[in-house]
């Protein structure tokens, strides 16, 4: 009986060799795959293209058009290069639930570009597991990599937990910073995660574009992009992002784009159509930000625009468009300290006055200048700016929508208006004021009219 299973696995074996021998062949500079019809499982393929391109001291595996299932996770050494001809014309599907398409473990410098990854597995939450220091529901990732120096361009991925899943895991926790990953150029669509990054320095996110949908039974609300946030004394923190021209769109749960634990970066042109909010901040500082706008917004009273108030310091934004179609939401929640934010445009759907307002400014030393806000629908409008805090300043508002342009709350320390009130106008009724309040007995507000 031994020796019978011997021989099944040695016929086994020699089947695969031959499979591989049929589709991986050695061209030049490159190691090339190309599919044969009757393979149901490219693993083991795809695993002796790897090898062979070891062995030969080439960097590129070239894949063919064409469809290839795997049933285990593709596993590039440091320095590989893996790419297709176009997105369009290479598939790689991932058969078992929980294995990344592309398993980058360890292994710097690798680029995987020019194809398509998915997933048709059920979406549900297993639970909850720990793997490689997080919930490992996130590990289902058409790409997971806790290296640096990777580049992945030019994809397509759907099905997943994460399109990318960018790790700091150092074999013990989240404790290590990654250091210049590029992500550029990919769609992704039925993912809880666009990218999901942790620990991450120079990172360079530019040109992902797609939706976002939460897995059965997941209590993590998604993102097109999550920057992790931790409390974890241990947990590394992200350094020097770069995000650009990223659009998320048709995505009714969760804000579009959430960034944690982060000093220094730049981010700039993110838009978000029919999403559930914009951005969210918390613990980030010395970050500019360029061209934010949200249309179709429907973000609920939390704000498209979310500021929370934990270590959020010294923050620049600069032009935020936001038109809403919730009446009730309030738009702009502002905190943190030392934080700026100016040319903001507000097109809001509120019909009734709360004493929330389309804004709030909070926290300490802020500064909100040039704002401009207008109504969805003629004669409607809201509260336009509730000003709490400390030393907060209010400078240069526009409102063609406002039952109450501002009001100066009573806990409001030393802060300042300084506007042209005749252009805080009543909804539906040109030139005529809007009222505006001071609670305050420390706070000012200086009307400067201008011709």
């Amino acid at each position: 009986m031994a020796a019978f299973l011997l021989l099944i696995l040695m016929l086994s074996s020699c089947k695969i060799k031959q499979e591989s021998q049929k589709v991986i062949r050695l061209e030049y500079d490159k190691v090339v795959i190309r599919q044969i019809s009757n393979s149901e499982d490219y693993s083991n393929i795809i695993g002796d293209a790897i090898k062979m391109a070891e062995k030969n001291h080439i960097d590129t595996i070239y894949f063919a058009p064409g469809y290839y299932p795997v049933k285990e996770p593709i596993r590039p050494k440091e320095g590989v290069v893996m790419i297709g001809r176009s997105s369009k014309e290479v598939i790689i599907e991932q058969l078992t639930w929980g294995h990344p398409a592309f398993d980058v473990l360890d292994a710097d410098h690798v680029t995987i570009a020019n194809m398509t990854m998915v997933s048709d597995q059920h979406r549900a939450y297993p639970n909850g597991f720990v793997s490689r220091g997080t919930d490992g529901f996130v590990n289902n990732a058409g790409i997971y990599s806790n290296s640096s120096f990777g580049h992945f361009e030019h994809l397509n991925i759907s099905g997943y937990t994460c399109g990318v899943f960018l790790s700091s895991w150092n074999g013990s926790g989240l404790y290590e910073q990654k250091v210049e990953n590029v992500i550029s150029d990919i769609v992704v669509s039925t993912v809880d995660f666009g990218v999901l990054a942790t620990g991450q320095k120079n990172l360079t996110i530019n040109g992902l574009r797609g939706s976002y949908t939460q897995s059965q039974g997941s209590g993590a609300s998604p993102h097109l992009i999550y920057i992790s946030d931790s409390t974890d004394p241990g947990y590394v923190w992200s350094e020097d992002i770069h995000i650009t021209n990223c659009h998320a769109e048709n995505s009714p749960l969760g804000i579009a784009f959430q960034i944690g634990s982060v000093t220094e970066g730049h981010v700039s042109s993110l838009t978000a159509i029919a999403c559930n909010g914009l951005l969210a901040l918390k613990r980030v500082n010395h970050i500019e930000f360029d061209s934010l706008v949200a249309l179709q917004d429907n973000s609920p009273e939390a704000g498209s625009l979310f500021i929370q108030p934990e270590k959020v310091e010294n923050l620049i934004f600069n032009y935020v468009r936001i038109e809403s179609t919730n009446p009730k939401a309030r738009l702009l929640r502002l905190d943190g300290k030392n934080n700026r934010f100016q040319n903001v445009h507000i097109i809001s759907a509120s019909d009734t006055l709360n004493d929330i307002g389309l804004i709030t400014l909070e926290g300490e030393h802020n500064v909100l200048t040039d704002i401009h806000i207008s109504s969805r629908r003629p004669g409607t409008g809201g509260l336009g700016v509730r000003l709490q805090g400390v030393e907060n300043e209010l400078d240069q508002l526009e409102c063609t929508a406002c039952f109450i342009g501002y009001s100066i709350m009573e806990d409001c320390v030393s802060c300042k208006v300084t506007t042209d009130e005749t252009k805080v106008c009543y909804p539906g009724a040109t030139g005529r004021a809007a009222p505006n309040y001071n609670y305050s007995k420390t706070s000012q507000r200086v009307n400067v009219r201008k011709h």
